[in-house]
């Protein structure tokens, strides 16, 4: 499990052993300047600040479909939008998606601080309520030294790329193959669907001894395997 801790102040480190110094950890800074008013999304859920609504169960559900991409509609989109303006130049005028039609579609806070920018201190980590419980979840700590172990063996990378976050959490066989670069089919044609679209969830396999891998390597108990696994998925 992870441990936070401050070295410097405005940065937060991940350190695998509470007894580790600072350059066996990963070391991210902090936004000082709006985290001391910042509150953790756990805290503004817990007094209804905010509501995500449904947009995590639908963006669980819309996963388990495939999609076709029309590179003409992608085209004529970015013909028709403007940067400056944030709108698109269209016959009727210039139109666009409101602020609220963002709030009410997806439950995203419409203040300008958005939370996946948002790095909390290591005091707003290690933070607990009056009854002693942590506000952040003890499986999201896993996250954490997820990230922390992905980083240390990326060769000097400066980030964490979704493909090694999603290689490092699953380590089964890939359901899909990877499309081709080129295609010779007649483009004005809908394109063969390459997975099933039923939205039906399949029945879950034991998991390999490959696959437990990753349950093993940040020493999550068997308690807790899916829920990590379920964090993992919906943080990506």
């Amino acid at each position: 499990m992870a441990f936070f801790k401050c070295f410097k102040k405005g940065t937060v480190t991940i350190l695998e052993d509470e007894s580790d110094n600072r350059d066996e950890g990963t070391t991210l800074l902090v936004d000082t300047g709006s985290s001391k008013a910042f509150e953790l999304l756990s805290d503004r859920i817990h007094n209804g600040a905010v509501n995500w609504g449904s947009a995590i169960p639908t963006a669980v559900f819309a996963s388990l479909f495939s999609y076709d991409r029309h590179a003409p509609v992608i085209r004529a989109f970015c013909e028709y939008w403007c940067p400056a303006t944030n709108t698109l130049h269209m016959s009727q005028g210039e139109m666009s998606i409101s602020l609220w039609d963002l709030h009410e579609i997806g439950g995203l806070p419409i203040t300008g601080r958005f939370y996946d920018e948002v790095i909390p201190t290591t005091e707003s980590l290690n933070r607990k309520d009056h009854k002693g419980v942590s506000y952040i979840p003890h499986i999201c700590r896993y996250l954490f030294l997820a990230y922390h172990k992905i980083l240390r063996g990326s060769k000097g990378k400066s980030g964490v790329r979704m493909t090694a976050w999603i290689k490092y959490w699953y380590r089964g066989p890939f359901k899909y193959k990877k499309s081709s670069r080129k295609t010779v089919r007649n483009k004005s044609q809908k394109p063969k669907e390459d997975s099933d679209p039923s939205g039906i969830i399949p029945t879950a396999l034991k998991r390999t001894e490959e696959e437990e891998g990753v349950f093993e390597d940040l020493g999550i108990a068997d308690e807790d395997m899916e829920k990590s696994y379920l964090a993992a998925f919906l943080a990506c």
